[in-house]
């Protein structure tokens, strides 16, 4: 992470985020897919090993929107104490 940063820095193209596709170059297209099918397929596979489809449904985007925030207030919470 810091040859990225550097080379970006030194440069003189550090402000438009040209390391960010540096550094994700070699993940691939397969790795992120995989990814996403393993978090979002273990939430579908509880709602239908539970029988209770309907909540996936009914709160599952609120949860999404709401998740970012709980995560910031629980930094918040942990350095505060």
């Amino acid at each position: 992470m810091i040859r990225i940063f550097k080379d970006s820095a030194l440069d003189g193209t550090g402000g438009d985020y040209n390391y960010i596709s540096t550094f994700y170059a070699s993940i691939g297209n397969w790795t992120v897919l995989i990814t996403c099918g393993s978090v979002f397929g273990v939430y579908y596979a509880a709602l239908f090993l539970f029988l209770d489809p309907w909540h996936i449904f009914l709160s599952y985007p609120q949860y999404l929107f709401v998740a970012s925030s709980y995560t910031n207030m629980l930094n918040i919470y942990a350095f505060s104490n």
